[in-house]
């Protein structure tokens, strides 16, 4: 138990500042690490540890709000491209039923409009998948 002790000592007395005060706001100690810590952090003068959980907290915050700003980026880019995949899939079944119409030819013009049709209702699910991965991605 002392020589586990002793290792922590040392382990705190190599440690730099920031990793210490790092440990102090937000380690869970064992009942016999925390004096070891409160000793080396008063050896070294070490006081203003709730402004480094301050600090820590406002980083956090920071960071929160660049992953939801980045998502809602993402996101944007996902409704602008339905709506131009949409409208290339409005087009293609446009073409298809222009094909039968005008040329009088099923072999082409139907098979056009039925993949039209499959892909845009396709497209929610489409998007709904990115959606999910990119909050995975960048959830706070």
């Amino acid at each position: 138990m002392d020589e586990r002790l002793n290792d922590l000592g040392k382990r705190y007395a190599s440690a730099s500042d920031e990793e210490l005060r790092y440990i102090a706001v937000t380690g869970d100690l064992a009942f016999d690490a925390k004096p070891i810590l409160e000793k080396e952090l008063a050896r070294r003068g070490i006081r203003d540890l709730e402004d480094y959980k301050q600090q820590l907290d406002r980083d956090e915050a920071l960071r929160r709000e660049d992953l939801k700003r980045r998502l809602a980026e993402k996101e944007r880019v996902i409704w602008r491209y339905s709506r131009i995949v949409g409208a290339i899939f409005v087009l293609l079944f446009l073409a298809g039923a222009a094909r039968l119409y005008f040329g009088g030819n099923d072999r082409y013009g139907v098979p056009l409009m039925i993949f039209s049709v499959v892909s845009i209702a396709l497209l929610p699910v489409n998007n709904y998948l990115v959606r999910l991965i990119l909050r995975f991605v960048f959830r706070p």
